[in-house]
């Protein structure tokens, strides 16, 4: 740009930047290209394009598009060859982009032609010629750009008429940008000038083209001057956070770039008051807009940290004035609004940042972001920046064209590449215009306008008076002022200052004198009769000295008594004090002395240390004495009624002085809102008010009797006492909170006559208000809120069943109040719609104050700033927002993450969307930088538990999709257990596997069905032995590995049948053809308990009587704890305290995905399962001490009728006698018994850590280093542990066999060995009787009581629904929400514990495990595909250690980065991975899911199951040996 077409303005900016030392970049010249054309890199505008470009190709986010409107003669032919012309002289024109080697390039191709279609409109009416020419306007900026063939400039000529026409330009931004459709049009021009008078146009030369910029550019980024620039960006825009605008609407789940655009103009009054402030700091108009728009923000979003975008035209080269091509440059505006500055010290700010930024534009806005690292959002469009201000002040270019008079017209794409971009000019008229652009996914129209109307206001106000604070400056504009001013004023009753509560009741006692007011248990009471009685109490308390105007205590709980005691005070002409006598004793007798009464009544003798210098008065006693007819005084309306004490932050109770007008303009509210209509005959009515919180608010059993309608009071809070009340008095009108309303429908006790729910305290959950919809499907409900205390609880929103994902809540609509509604923010102002404040109240009777405190009224009364005049307002201390539908949304306290504010109930309506919620909680735990957001969930409860899925299918499922790995039968060249990371070696496995040959072969079996054979580890060695050998499998691969190496079987191959099937299928197989049936290492993969039993029943008549069932390597249930436990050890400190420690081991037990079973449930499986004669629980026994052995089970039921229990010889107790290995021995030799029972012999391979466990779990220790302790070895004693292997070698060595059992209780560590003299067989070899003798396998003991079977085995597929629901929701979550907002916890519970006012109390409800969480955060990779994506990521990175959850960006990534990343992926699995992955969900973890999932579909070849890599959980006891091949087989 030449100096002589500056502006004053840009002529002073120009002298103050040079001023300053230019950036090297500034001066060095750009040289032409010498490479490859066809190859040359991409600049880095170009690369940010490009890569969208590859995220949706189809998408039209970057197609500029403008029309000329040239009226006149227009030679067609002419201008199709100057726009030929133009893109022969703009290489960037006809340039192309792909990838060599994963990079991506341009290519400059040669120019042949440029088509320039005509479409001639004059055919058509010449009122539709102008809509039909929009519409193709439309149709061709909505036409994508294909990158890889296309021209860059795609013009349309279209004829109105003979001397009218529009030409339509559209180009893709990577060729082009503001400044180059300028150069387009004013070339256009001239050419076609020149062309027409026969001259050569005059045209500056191009020393270069743009491919020869993006060349230079990709050298000059090496350089020193781009190090300085980065330093800059580097520490201006350090811990940047996205700015959140506070709309009312949630954030939508997926972007979609549609956009709108509005026209906006701001007064030439108002930008003249601007500029001079501005000039008087030196600074610039557009400065000026900087320091309002950054107001605007800040008060919409309620951030301090405000960045606003600002685009540059990146074109300092004098090279590049004349050059067509995408140079624009995005800079980050960063303001801070925090400290209460004026306007004036913004607009300062303001030039020195945007001052700061022009000395450092040169450096590409994507590599500012690479170097920055900024918090990144699923939900952002562009890094850094979600709002862009321009400012265009140039002098504007005008071209002419000979017999042509032009116009220019900007298109609309109808998109958004920010959530707000305003971009404004100065007008004619010395005001400002412009064209604002909005995402349409995040606002609306009226939104924006109203956004915009909050920026004229705030420089209105700031040109005015810029010397105020910026937070005292008004940021809602007028139209929004007038709607918020209006938005209250219907109300469904209006005060009357006339009213007194005794009259309203007592005008229902003339009305309907026999008519029942109170239920109660005591008795109920008529109208006559609680007018009476309230009469009489009245007389006596004015015998004892009652004035008008004196407090008098009121303390007992709900009952008749306390409504005639309440009117009694009331008629009395003093102000009753409600105490709740459930309140520590204390707290009473602080409010008795701040009130400074002389008089309590109680319904008896009263709490326990109640005040003694105060009198009581027993309601209870007879009142005969005392006139019925009339009260002892008529109070006025404005004299006091009520004083209510409320919780003080500061601990010092103060009561708030009701008067009788506010609190009987609360019971109409009531009467008008809750009762058919509007509360003009409440005769029908029956109303229930859960008594929580009746110190409060009194006047909830005050309004039923005032209107009419009968009050019924529960005996307690309780479901069973709430259930009892409603039916017994037919209960029409409910008030309690949600949780309470959940509990009578669980417990089904919700009347179906009920009209109306009023719900308090909490908000409700969606799938609450449905439940109460299919019982009692007229009933409405509503939430009342606002200060009980004040009498002011006069709000009542409705509330919907469904929950729409377009709004946050599923109420509806403006709320019915009995007040005006103001929200107002700290400085007293009204917030714009959708932004939080504090909720004040007016236009209704006000308390009068703080009893006894006038000096504190002035921070609970304050003027309406909406109404002039003597309005006055009270404060509520509750945070609320109103919804642009009018809905009044009540909030929580105001949670900040990072800076962003968090909205609990966005959050949980976000869950509440989720499928199979029930019920969600977001509460914030502090933190040790930010507090920790934990999401609370209650699934809903199925009420079928095979809804659509069956057990069958659920096995297939699992067992299918099981690692290799994990399962041992297929590793037997060294196993890594999947529970404890633990190490087996070949030698550990040929024990195990040898083990389970050697029991099998021991039942002398002849035909074998082994169900789960899987490759067949077990079948090579048994069939050989055996008659007949059937074997079932559910894959194909593993029985096919079989076949292949069938010719192992040698001369048996014909005697082995292979079936694909499941566990349970058992057709085709006939009753009684098999005398063993085995089902090794396979039943932890059942679903559950119910598909075991089902399984085993059908084995049962598939054999013979005398047959043997064999289910080997059962994992223990009571032992997991003692498993897991060292694992979980190593998780803490030894200081740390042992609680953690106890939670986590729960946990980690249960989280457990596979079957595992207490020994005991087979004995009681025995016990009601037809046909299974015996049951034999066989620890697992050997030389090595491991998991397999130590911590699983074998179990043998033999088929037949059930026998008598067998008698031992003699029987001895290990722990009780004393004895040893030694003593055993002994006593075999000397006395030689035929059997001897050893019994609670304590097994020394688990004894140690169960005893740890079980300390740890009763609390018995009290930090973690206890717990270490108790694991450490201890000497032998006599009657202590001793491995069980010992007693095979001890009992051959004196001529017996073994049999060693799990005792009757498991859970304590004990086995019991039967030894039995080898001369009772009189053989050589054992058979199964004399190995498994009849009557001595395991029983439920006489005497013992039947333990509940759902605590005999675990639930694995309930904890695979959780870990899948769990993830499930995180995923609905990180969708929904910013990434600020997600919860850092998903935790499910089975429900909400209550506090004392009957909502859910969030401090009982569960911490999450945050060593588990921690130690998931930074898991290394646990799959291959895993660890190969970790190679990949760690290389392109440049970081040695990554995380399967790190974020990829957060690690320094960027999004060409990414796009490199993603084509390495691709090609290394060959699968079609979207690019659009990586930003959704940065992480290995997610993206190795995918693959996974995608190489798991169907293809020609089934793939074998893969070997994972966990060699980070693998806690090595030796070298180990590689699999054998066989291991690697799938099954």
């Amino acid at each position: 740009m030449r100096p002589a077409t500056l502006t004053a303005e840009q002529r002073e900016l120009l002298d103050r930047l040079l001023d300053r030392r230019l950036p090297a970049a500034a001066h060095s010249r750009i040289s032409p290209y010498s490479g490859d054309r066809g190859a040359m890199p991409l600049s880095s505008a170009q690369q940010r394009i490009w890569f969208f470009n590859q995220l949706q190709p189809e998408a039209t986010l970057y197609n500029v598009a403008g029309a000329a409107r040239l009226r006149g003669r227009l030679d067609a032919e002419l201008l199709h060859r100057c726009l030929g012309e133009i893109v022969d002289r703009h290489e960037v024109l006809r340039t192309t982009y792909g990838q060599v080697n994963g990079v991506p390039v341009q290519a400059v191709r040669p120019f042949a032609a440029i088509e320039l279609p005509l479409v001639d409109l004059t055919d058509l009416p010449a009122g539709t010629r102008e809509t039909e020419a929009r519409r193709r306007c439309q149709a061709e900026t909505d036409r994508p750009f294909d990158l890889e063939r296309d021209l860059m400039l795609r013009p349309v000529l279209l004829r109105l008429a003979a001397d009218e026409h529009l030409l339509l330009i559209c180009q893709h931004h990577i060729a082009t940008d503001g400044w180059s459709l300028n150069v387009l049009i004013r070339e256009l021009g001239e050419r076609y000038s020149a062309h027409l008078r026969g001259d050569t146009p005059n045209l500056p030369e191009l020393p270069i083209q743009y491919g020869d910029f993006a060349a230079w550019q990709h050298e000059w980024m090496n350089e020193s001057a781009v190090g300085r620039q980065l330093d800059y960006w580097r520490e201006q825009l350090a811990e940047t956070r996205l700015v959140d605008i506070a709309t009312g609407l949630p954030r939508p789940a997926e972007l979609t770039w549609n956009g709108g655009t509005l026209q906006y103009r701001i007064a030439p009054e108002i930008v003249r008051r601007i500029t001079d402030l501005a000039e008087a700091e030196r600074a610039t108009p557009y400065m000026a807009l900087i320091a309002a728009q950054s107001v605007v923000l800040s008060r919409w979003s309620g951030q301090h940290d405000i960045v606003i975008g600002c685009a540059v035209a990146g074109r300092r080269h004098a090279e590049l004035e004349h050059l067509a091509g995408c140079f624009v440059n995005e800079v980050a505006m960063r303001m801070n609004t925090s400290g209460a500055p004026t306007y004036r010290d913004l607009v300062r700010q303001a030039r020195d940042v945007c001052l700061g930024a022009y000395d450092h534009q040169d450096v590409p806005f994507e590599r500012i972001v690479e170097v920055v690292g900024p918090e990144r959002d699923t939900l952002a469009r562009v890094p850094l920046v979600r709002h862009q201000l321009g400012f265009h002040n140039e002098p504007r270019s005008s071209v002419e064209m000979p017999e042509l008079s032009i116009s220019i017209e900007a298109l609309s794409n109808n998109t958004a590449r920010f959530d707000l971009e305003v971009d404004l000019s100065p007008a004619d008229d010395g005001g400002i215009t412009g064209t604002v652009y909005f995402a349409t996914d995040v606002f609306t129209e009226d939104i924006v306008l109203r956004m915009l109307d909050s920026l004229r206001t705030v420089l209105d106000g700031a040109g005015k008076d810029p010397d105020v604070p910026a937070t005292c400056l008004p940021v809602v504009g007028e139209r929004e002022l007038t709607l918020l001013r209006d938005a209250s004023d219907v109300r469904p009753v209006r005060a009357d200052a006339r009213a007194t509560v005794p009259a309203l009741v007592e005008e229902q006692a003339r009305l309907r004198p026999d008519a029942v007011a109170v239920r109660h248990r005591d008795g109920d009471l008529t109208f006559r009769d609680l007018d009476e009685r309230a009469n009489r109490l009245s007389w006596w308390l004015r015998d004892l000295g009652v004035t008008p105007g004196q407090p008098v205590a009121v303390c007992m709980p709900p009952s008749g008594h306390l409504v005639v005691s309440l009117l009694a005070v009331l008629k009395a002409g003093g102000t009753a004090v409600p105490l709740n006598p459930r309140h520590p004793v204390s707290d009473i007798n602080e409010v008795l002395l701040d009130c400074s009464t002389g008089l309590v009544l109680l319904d008896g003798e009263g709490p326990d240390g109640l005040d003694h210098m105060v009198g009581s008065v027993d309601v209870t006693a007879d009142l005969a004495r005392w006139p019925a007819d009339s009260p002892a005084a008529a109070p006025a309306p404005e004299q006091a009624a009520f004083v209510n004490y409320v919780h003080a932050p500061d601990g010092t109770p103060r009561g708030l002085v009701n008067t009788h007008a506010g609190v009987a303009h609360r019971l109409r509210w009531a009467a008008a809102t809750w009762l058919d209509g509007g509360g003009e005959d409440g005769g029908e009515h029956t109303a229930l008010s859960t008594g929580a919180g009746f110190d409060l608010s009194p006047w909830e059993f005050l309004w039923a009797p005032a209107a009419g309608a009968a009050l019924a009071i529960a005996d307690s809070d309780e479901p069973a006492a709430l259930a009892g009340t409603l039916s017994r008095a037919a209960v029409t009108v409910l008030r309690c909170a949600p949780s309470e309303l959940a509990a009578l429908l669980d417990a089904d006790e919700v009347p179906a006559a009920l009209r109306q729910v009023v719900l308090r305290d909490e908000r409700p959950w969606p799938a609450l208000t449905v439940r109460l919809r299919a019982v009692a499907p007229g009933c409405r409900v509503h939430l009342q809120y606002g200060p009980a205390h004040a009498a002011l609880d006069i709000i009542a929103q409705r509330f919907e069943a469904e929950s729409r994902p377009d709004v946050l809540t599923s109420a509806a609509g403006p709320p019915e109040s009995g007040a005006t509604l103001r929200i107002l923010d700290q400085a007293g102002l009204p917030v714009p719609i959708g932004v939080p404040g504090e909720l004040w109240l007016g236009g209704a009777p006000l308390p009068q104050g703080y009893l006894g405190r006038p000096h504190e009224n002035h921070l609970l009364l304050a003027d309406d700033p909406l109404r002039e005049g003597a309005a006055r307002l009270i404060r509520t201390h509750q945070r609320v927002r109103r919804l642009p539908d009018g809905t009044l949304d009540p909030l929580g306290d105001d949670i900040r993450v990072r800076t962003h504010r968090v909205e609990p109930s966005e959050v949980e309506a976000v869950l509440h969307g989720a499928s199979g919620v029930e019920r969600a909680m977001l509460t914030a735990r502090p933190g040790d930088e930010q507090p920790g957001l934990i999401a609370h969930v209650s699934l809903c409860t199925e009420d079928d538990p095979d809804s659509g899925i069956t057990d069958r299918a659920r096995f297939a499922e699992i067992y299918s999709t099981r690692a290799a790995e994990d399962d041992p039968t297929l590793n037997a060249g060294g196993w890594n257990s999947p529970h404890t990371g633990e190490y087996l070696t070949a030698a550990e496995m040929r024990e195990w596997a040898d083990t389970t040959f050697r029991q099998i072969l021991a039942l002398e079996p002849a035909h074998v069905l082994e169900i789960g054979c899987k490759t067949g580890g077990l079948l090579f060695r048994l069939a050989p032995r055996c008659t007949s050998y059937t074997g079932t499998d559910l894959s194909a691969y593993a029985l096919q590995h079989i076949r292949d190496h069938r010719d192992w079987l040698a001369s048996k191959v014909d005697d082995v049948e292979l079936l694909e099937r499941a566990a349970d299928d058992y057709d085709g197989l006939a009753a009684g053809s098999f005398d063993t049936v085995v089902l090794n290492s396979v039943i932890q993969y059942f679903p559950s308990a119910r598909y075991l039993e089902r399984v085993l029943d059908g084995a049962v008549r598939l054999l013979r009587p005398g047959g043997h069932i064999y289910l080997g390597s059962v994992r223990s249930l009571p032992l997991l704890g003692a498993l897991h436990l060292p694992g979980q050890l190593d998780r803490f400190q030894t200081t740390d305290p042992a609680g953690p420690l106890c939670q986590a081991l729960t946990a980690r037990v249960g989280q457990e995905q596979e079957l595992a079973l207490d020994p005991r449930y087979f004995t009681h499986l025995a016990e009601r399962m037809s046909g299974v004669g015996e049951v034999h629980l066989l620890p697992r026994l050997g030389r090595h001490r491991n998991e397999l052995g130590a911590y699983r089970y074998d179990v043998v039921l033999r088929v037949g009728e059930q026998v008598p229990p067998g008698v031992a010889d003699l029987t001895l107790d290990w722990q009780t006698d004393g004895l040893t290995s030694y003593a055993v021995t002994e006593l075999l030799r000397e006395r030689a018994p035929r059997r001897v029972l050893l019994a609670a012999v304590p097994d020394s391979r688990v004894h140690t850590r169960l005893r740890a466990f079980s300390d740890l779990m009763a609390g018995r220790t009290s930090t973690v280093s206890d717990t270490a302790a108790a694991l450490a070895p201890r000497r032998a004693e006599p009657g202590g542990a001793v491995d069980p292997h010992l007693f095979a070698g001890l009992a051959e060595k004196a001529g017996y066999t073994a049999l060693v059992q799990c005792a009757e209780n498991a859970s304590d560590g004990t086995v019991q060995v039967l030894l039995t003299r080898a001369e009772v067989t009189g053989t050589s070899q054992a058979s199964p009787a004399e190995l498994l003798p009849s009557g001595f396998g395991s029983r439920v003991a006489a005497g013992t009581t039947t333990a509940p079977q759902d605590t005999l085995y675990n639930d694995p597929l309930t904890v695979t629904r959780e870990r899948a629901a769990v993830t499930r929701l995180r995923r609905h979550l990180q969708q929904r929400l910013p990434a600020h907002a997600v919860p850092d916890h998903v935790l499910l519970v089975p429900g909400f514990p209550t506090g004392r006012a009957g909502a859910a109390d969030p401090a009982a409800l569960p911490d999450p495990d945050l060593a588990a969480a921690a130690a998931e955060a930074y898991r290394e990779p646990s799959t291959e595909t895993e660890s190969r994506l970790t190679v990949i990521w760690s290389a392109a990175l440049g970081v040695d250690r990554v995380s399967v959850h790190d974020d990829f960006f957060a690690l320094g990534g960027h999004s060409l980065l990414g796009s490199e990343v993603m084509d390495t992926v691709r090609q290394e699995y060959s699968v079609d991975v979207p690019l659009g992955l990586l930003f959704e969900s940065p992480t290995i973890a997610a993206v190795a899911a995918y693959v996974d999932e995608q190489l798991a579909k169907p293809s020609e070849a089934v793939a074998p199951i893969q070997r994972a890599d966990r060699s980070a959980l693998r806690r090595r006891r030796g070298a180990a040996p590689a699999a054998s091949a066989l291991s690697k087989e799938n099954s």
